[in-house]
């Protein structure tokens, strides 16, 4: 016979309204791009960067995306015809897209 006792402490309680953020909205195009490219955020989900790399891991460029409402033009005139990653952060999860430049 043995005896324990524990402490159960519950922060935080999900209600029927709470909604989880759904990232899977958030749109890159052209695809493949030529001189830029477009971040469609129809949803305005909070989101905070985008950070594109290359397919060695090499990171390309930051932007910051902060204050872009449901769109925001990526110029990318300069880098060379490749395939990208971008990665796409938000206060509430990250989704990642592919990129072509040609």
């Amino acid at each position: 016979i043995g005896t324990c006792s524990f402490e159960l402490t519950v922060t935080t309680v999900l209600g029927t309204t709470d909604r989880p953020v759904n990232l899977s909205s958030i749109v890159v195009y052209p695809n493949p791009a030529k001189d830029y490219f477009n971040i469609s955020n129809p949803n305005q989900i909070g989101l905070e960067k985008a950070v594109i790399y290359d397919l060695n891991g090499r990171l390309i460029q930051n932007i910051d995306l902060t204050e872009m409402g449901s769109e925001k033009t990526i110029d990318v005139s300069s880098l060379p015809s490749a395939t990208y990653v971008v990665r796409i952060i938000g206060s509430q999860g990250e989704t990642v897209k592919q990129l072509i430049k040609e």
